[in-house]
């Protein structure tokens, strides 16, 4: 009697063990997975950047002012005043999607390092588009299971990014992957041509001394009272030639700049309240020219 005491006292005491390995494993293994994601979620916003910055280059006219290249980083200054940043490669071990654009203009992305590639859908189940005015910048992330997730508004809502069988794509995987971002990067003197991955091929003009932008203080409509003017800050340098155009009813007058700050100053003037206005549109645009290049800058109006 007292050896079969021992004998289950003995048992419960494997199991008690057993149980609290299991336990010690589970906790170490989840420890892990929640690491491995936070590393590679600082490698998700070089991806993210990477796509903005593609979406902003292939944008119509786009032009770099300047590029600054430091251990495959790219710092790029563009024609319309704003900064965008590429990253060659990542040195994180994980599924990082590859991003390239189809010959229609839409996105498309590949989640097993560039055997496969499929178009990037939205909420409406429709190719996104990269290139033209209605052109998208999607946003990925990763959740909590270790799973890719993907928007199309600008990060506001998610969906789980799921392979050609409907299944969901793992971000953290037990191999490494082939993470460099393009097929290649070559700044030039001329140009800053770039291969992605799916073989698209890109080559922004390099312009230093040709810009045409509005103040970043301009944010949204600009309203104006009726009858009077307001004056709005534009950078502008190395242009031939401006077409300025305005609203049926508006008038938009640009200044020459200032050669030191090159700035010139654009005045607005709204029409009479009274005054039927047919044009609903709310653009004052300028076009800069230089040689065979452009730049667009646009500023939105209405009455107050």
């Amino acid at each position: 009697m007292k050896k079969s005491c021992y004998m289950l006292l003995f048992a419960v005491i494997c199991l008690a063990g057993c149980k609290d390995t299991d336990n010690s494993n589970l906790r170490a293994d989840i420890e892990e997975l929640k690491m491995r994601i936070s590393a590679l979620e600082i490698k998700t916003g070089e991806l993210n950047n990477n796509i903005k910055a593609i979406r902003e280059l292939t944008k119509e006219g786009m032009t770099i002012t300047e590029a600054i290249a430091q251990n495959g980083i790219y710092t790029l200054t563009l024609s319309d005043g704003s900064t965008v940043r590429l990253v060659e490669k990542t040195a994180i071990d994980g599924s990082v999607p590859f991003i390239g654009i189809n010959s229609e203009g839409n996105w498309q992305v590949s989640y097993d390092a560039g055997s496969t590639y499929v178009l990037l859908k939205g909420f409406d189940g429709q190719p996104v588009q990269a290139r033209g005015k209605d052109g998208i910048t999607p946003v990925f992330r990763i959740n909590g299971e270790g799973y890719w997730q993907v928007s199309d508004d600008g990060g506001t809502s998610y969906r789980s990014v799921t392979d050609e069988k409907g299944n969901p794509v793992k971000a953290v995987v037990s191999a490494a992957t082939d993470n460099t971002f393009f097929t290649r990067v070559t700044p030039t003197e001329k140009s800053l041509d770039i291969v992605l991955k799916d073989g698209t091929e890109l080559s922004i003009p390099i312009i230093k001394n040709f810009f045409c932008y509005f103040d970043t203080q301009y944010q949204g409509i600009q309203t104006i009272r009726a009858g009077s003017s307001t004056t709005f800050n534009v950078y502008i340098k190395g242009v031939e030639n401006t077409i300025v155009t305005a609203p049926d009813g508006w008038k938009a007058m640009l200044g020459a700049p200032n050669t030191d700050t090159n700035i010139a100053i654009l005045t607005v003037v709204a029409p009479v309240a009274t005054r039927a206005v047919a044009d609903n549109t709310k653009d004052v645009s300028i076009l800069a020219v230089a040689g065979t290049f452009a730049q667009l800058a646009k500023l939105q109006v209405q009455l107050k």
